[in-house]
């Protein structure tokens, strides 16, 4: 089975979701996210210069992707929605 939380440590410490989010690839992101039984872990550890997985994908991907992202159960969570609205707000 794929681990969908292993991080690249040659590629700053990307997950495959940090690559399909960087890549703008929705698909991927549907995929990963989409899964119970692949599901990625959106609440990976930050990597340099981004809070957590939604920031990545508010500065490094598009709107489809983040809107994927945010389709995910875990971003129901209190930490997710506070990370989400303090981006709205900036």
């Amino acid at each position: 089975m794929l681990d969908l939380s292993q991080e690249a440590p040659d590629y700053k410490h990307y997950t495959p979701l940090h690559f399909a989010l960087e890549e703008k690839n929705q698909d991927i992101v549907e995929m990963l996210v989409g899964n119970p039984e692949r599901c990625a872990d959106i609440n990976v550890p930050p990597i340099s210069g981004y809070a957590d997985i939604l920031e990545f994908a508010c500065q490094e991907s598009d709107e489809d992707c983040t809107k994927s992202l945010l389709l995910h159960p875990e971003a129901k969570s209190s930490k997710f929605l506070l990370s989400a609205w303090k981006r709205a707000v900036q």
